[in-house]
């Protein structure tokens, strides 16, 4: 059986699928069943709460941080245009 066992782990794509029969074999089903359903409990509630208020607000957020760095790059070239055009005159 170890023969068999080590003629899989040999392929390239498959030594994660022995070191998960490994892990499932110490810590046992219970666990790892306990985090998945964990897992999973997570990604539902993240699903049900991004409703269109929340994607509304996280767009809010993203275009005032975007527009925030834009009028801090454009006030220095205006500044900077500015000052040379008093040197001039």
């Amino acid at each position: 059986m170890d023969c068999g066992r080590s003629f899989l782990c040999s392929f390239s794509s498959v030594p994660g699928w022995c070191d998960s029969l490994q892990v499932t074999r110490s810590l046992g089903w219970k666990i790892i069943l306990t985090c998945a359903a964990t897992y999973c409990l997570l990604y539902v509630y993240e699903r049900v709460t991004w409703t269109a208020k929340a994607k509304h607000d996280s767009f809010d957020r993203q275009y005032i941080s975007y527009a925030a760095s834009q009028l801090a790059m454009v006030a220095g070239i205006v500044t900077e245009h500015c000052s040379s055009q008093v040197e001039r005159y």
